[in-house]
């Protein structure tokens, strides 16, 4: 906080700041999207389109080719580059055998390569690798450039590509109020419309197993709070570390947020993403601005949120984002409201840790911009679940009939 008239007014214009703790977006071609418009999820939810995608160049904003069209249009890309990005672009969307005569830009035998040295193969410039592998591949540690295979890299391309023009010119979409957020409670109101049953205010503590009747039974410290028996646990590594000690060493995912007034970060959109690429011995940072265009703060008021991957257990998140924060904003503290850092740890851990088949740990949070990762780990749980449950023909995320969508309200 930087000043006592900010500080009263954040407290008065509270509920109108939606902040997330970990930053997410959608790809507009993405099966998340695809599982939320047919189990009618999506009824819940408000999207915007993120309108600009940039990468931070020479300390200045470089904007990402979204379509052929904007190579041609690009005057900062010389004309060999270009017809070498559209070859490139083409046989990632086609296919590989796109080269002259016919000639494939490259094999099978070229798919565990790295990515970065394939494209480097290619002939183009360190900035347009830098788009391809941190922009539009999200490849941000410094060890991505030696371990990211071809494979990986072109995928990653190709999902980019095939959410570009699907809802916008822009590959991503952001929820409105939040995403992250949002997205979950939207799950979970499906969850309570097919009958899920929510306890507030419980603090698990205890979890016993009775192998005679295959039941978990889970109780609290606060004596006043029921119990409650269960056949599955689902849970993170955290929650699950409160039963048994099965954590790994962590993970530190350093981020920010940075609430600014009445001025916003010129040429980055509202919504809008920026990637700082990996420098030294320093990982990539992953930026997003919002505004009043998505519900999370007041207007003329702008939300900043940086994240990266720390490569130490020691240090903070101030001391990761600092230094980028202060090239952002060179003029220090005058158009700052707030700002916080903080550090989400990353924990993995299994249920063969845990002793139990019938107790799943989730993955913790993904340090990805999507959902990609977590929807596909629920429908592998899912099935498990139905399969053990005698309703292996269950079906994941069934569609729903519209009117469904007010259930949880009446």
């Amino acid at each position: 906080m930087h000043s006592l008239a900010d500080c009263a007014e954040l407290v008065e214009n509270g509920r109108k700041y939606s902040i997330e703790l970990a930053p997410k977006l959608i790809y507009a071609a993405s099966p998340l999207i695809a599982a939320m418009i047919n189990s009618n999820v999506a009824s819940y939810l408000e999207f915007r389109a993120v309108e600009t995608l940039h990468i931070m160049w020479d300390s200045k904003f470089v904007a990402v080719p979204g379509s052929k069209e904007d190579i041609f249009k690009n005057d900062s890309i010389p004309l060999v580059e270009k017809r070498r990005l559209m070859k490139l672009l083409s046989a990632v969307i086609e296919g590989p055998d796109v080269g002259s005569g016919g000639q494939a830009l490259w094999t099978d035998a070229d798919s565990e390569k790295p990515f970065l040295q394939a494209l480097k193969g290619f002939g183009l410039s360190d900035r347009s690798c830098a788009i391809l592998f941190n922009a539009i591949g999200l490849f941000l540690k410094v060890e991505d450039m030696d371990s990211v295979t071809s494979k990986r890299g072109m995928d990653a391309v190709k999902q980019y590509m095939s959410s570009i023009g699907r809802y916008s010119t822009s590959a991503f979409l952001s929820g409105v109020y939040g995403t992250a957020g949002e997205v979950s409670q939207a799950f979970c109101r499906a969850c309570a419309v097919h009958g899920g049953t929510y306890i507030l205010g419980f603090s698990p503590s205890v979890c016993s197993f009775d192998e005679s009747a295959g039941l978990f039974t889970v109780t609290s410290n606060e004596e006043h709070l029921p119990m409650f028996s269960t056949k599955w646990i689902i849970c993170s590594p955290s929650s699950a570390h409160r039963f048994k000690n099965i954590l790994t060493d962590a993970a530190g995912r350093r981020l920010a947020d940075r609430i600014s007034k009445s001025k916003k970060l010129p040429d980055v959109g509202e919504p809008g993403m920026f990637i700082i690429p990996p420098s030294g011995d320093k990982n990539g940072i992953l930026c997003l601005q919002h505004s009043s265009s998505t519900l999370v703060c007041p207007e003329g008021k702008y939300i900043l949120y940086m994240a990266t991957e720390s490569r130490t257990q020691t240090g903070t998140a101030s001391d990761d984002l600092s230094d980028a924060l202060a090239q952002l904003f060179p003029e220090g503290l005058s158009s700052i409201v707030y700002t916080s850092f903080y550090t989400q740890e990353v924990h993995a851990a299994s249920a063969d840790d845990v002793g139990n088949p019938r107790f799943v740990v989730t993955r913790d949070t993904s340090d990805g911009v999507g959902f990609e990762d977590a929807l596909e780990e629920a429908r592998v749980m899912f099935a498990r679940v139905a399969s053990d449950l005698g309703r292996a023909d269950a079906q994941f995320l069934p569609p729903r009939q519209a009117e469904d969508a007010g259930d949880a309200d009446d």
